[in-house]
């Protein structure tokens, strides 16, 4: 809070108000985030050593085009969700059709 503050130069009561309205998206995110991996962790768990090897490089591939090209603009990194990727924020989110993601 002090960091936004110092930064914006806003009230502390209009800081704490924009944190507010932010606390609820970012906790759902890490929520789906958490869950996302546990699943995640069991899905490989069920993969022959081979494949899961395949399965971890290839979402490595991913995390890391996400982080070069398509970063969150709010500095968050990305979790898997459904049928794509959304950021720790939770307000940004990339299909798994997404140019973006392609190889060049």
């Amino acid at each position: 809070r002090s960091r936004v503050l110092r930064q914006t130069g806003a009230s502390a009561g209009a800081v704490d108000e924009a944190l507010r309205r932010q606390a609820g998206p970012v906790l759902t995110a890490v929520r789906s985030a958490i869950a996302y991996r546990k699943k995640r962790a069991a899905q490989l768990d069920e993969l022959e050593e081979g494949d899961k090897e395949e399965a971890i490089d290839e979402e490595e591939r991913i995390m890391e085009r996400l982080q070069q090209r398509g970063p969150c603009p709010e500095g968050f990194s990305w979790f898997r969700q459904g049928n794509g990727w959304r950021c720790g924020g939770g307000r940004h989110f990339v299909y798994d059709d997404d140019p973006i993601l392609r190889e060049d």
